[in-house]
């Protein structure tokens, strides 16, 4: 896709996010941040709550509070501004998915939702996909990492909205290399609790099995939440990326069949996440 056309879609997008703060008399940052927490609780907690998975203990406490969450902007905004959060979710999905670009994040730094107090200004999408080329080094070497480890890791300490990953995967599928939600594990953090749910929600817009940390990369400590990408929550259930090769190799027409059963038993079209 052209990149005027690319900003036309943002311009649209953004447009959408300014109507709905003029109506209700709130800023646009704050409507974007709410819209990025309302969509994170609806794809994080979607197994359980319409394919009636029951919640493991590992993810109880989040997915009660991102109930609560979801319940409070519920109450907030109606049903009304939810339908159209709906089908916002359903055009970024689409768009980013379709083109590699990272919608959310280029929305976030024009809408200046980006703290320039603290200096965060994110990399350009075309820098991401060529630094992602360069880290990549090609088919063979995905592969090899895979029959080695059984799976291959990807660590962004400082994401953002998931640019450099976006790049990455976009690199991997250019190069034919197939069924990523199983044999590649993305682990992300970031600071910021916005940036942490942009990301969330563009690796589950690519259907990868990510972990988005939210906390500071430079601590000393480790213990920061976390959010599994619902793709990450079926692969751990189904015993990937804790096992060697051997053991793996032969399962991914198992998690492919747990995830159409899960799909299967969720009401069809995007509307139906809220």
């Amino acid at each position: 896709m052209t990149t005027e056309k690319i900003c036309d879609m943002r311009n649209k997008i953004i447009h959408e996010f300014t109507s709905i703060s003029y109506k209700n008399g709130l800023n646009t940052r704050t409507v974007f941040e709410d819209f990025c927490l309302i969509s994170m609780a609806s794809f994080h907690n979607m197994l359980y709550t319409l394919g009636k998975i029951p919640v493991p203990g590992s993810y109880k406490n989040n997915y009660e509070e991102l109930e609560q969450e979801f319940e409070r902007q519920k109450e907030k905004y109606g049903d009304q501004i939810f339908q159209t959060f709906a089908d916002i979710l359903g055009t970024i999905a689409l768009c980013t998915r379709r083109d590699y670009f990272d919608y959310l994040g280029e929305i976030y730094m024009q809408i200046n939702a980006n703290s320039k107090v603290h200096g965060q200004f994110f990399t350009p999408s075309h820098i991401c996909e060529f630094m992602a080329k360069i880290i990549s080094g090609g088919k063979n070497n995905f592969e090899d990492q895979y029959a080695e480890q059984g799976f291959v890791r990807f660590s962004d300490p400082c994401c953002g909205s998931g640019a450099m990953a976006i790049g990455y995967i976009k690199d991997l599928e250019e190069q034919g290399i197939k069924d990523l939600d199983v044999k590649l594990y993305i682990e992300l953090q970031d600071i910021d609790v916005t940036c942490v749910r942009m990301a969330f929600l563009n690796m589950t817009i690519f259907g990868v099995s990510s972990r988005i940390i939210w906390g500071n990369s430079l601590a000393p400590h480790n213990d920061f939440p976390f959010y599994d990408t619902p793709f990450l929550q079926m692969a751990l259930m189904q015993g990937f990326f804790r096992k060697p090769q051997d053991a793996n190799k032969n399962r991914i027409d198992k998690i492919s069949e747990t995830a159409t059963r899960a799909a299967d038993s969720l009401p069809m079209g995007q509307l139906s996440l809220f």
